[in-house]
């Protein structure tokens, strides 16, 4: 049995699109680590529906089946932890981490 243990850090959000993260566990990878290759044709078909709603179901109908393979088990769930001392300030901590060109130490100007 092959087996691979990855960090799965994928992002959806610069594009919207749910199809980035099904790519991920498909043979579309030019190494894969899961390809079932009769589900290629399906995934490649959603990126010619341009209807929302159609592709909506198609992408829903890929996922379901991906669901069904579960080429993935997620056994750890990962906690960020941050921690500063009291001398940083303006931290700010988005979606996406730290924003680092905001901090500060107190008492610096630069």
């Amino acid at each position: 049995m092959r087996a691979d243990i990855i960090s799965l850090v994928w992002d959806s959000g610069a594009y919207r699109d749910t199809v980035r993260s099904i790519e991920t566990y498909s043979c579309a990878k030019a190494n894969p680590l899961f390809c079932d290759k009769s589900l290629m044709p399906e995934i490649r078909a959603t990126g010619a529906i341009f209807d929302l709603e159609k592709r909506d179901r198609a992408l829903q109908n890929v996922m379901a089946k991906m669901h069904d393979l579960a080429p993935a088990l997620f056994l750890v769930n990962h906690t960020n932890s941050t921690v500063a001392h009291p001398y940083v300030e303006n931290i700010v901590l988005t979606e996406r981490g730290l924003v680092f060109e905001k901090m500060r130490l107190r008492g610096r100007s630069h």
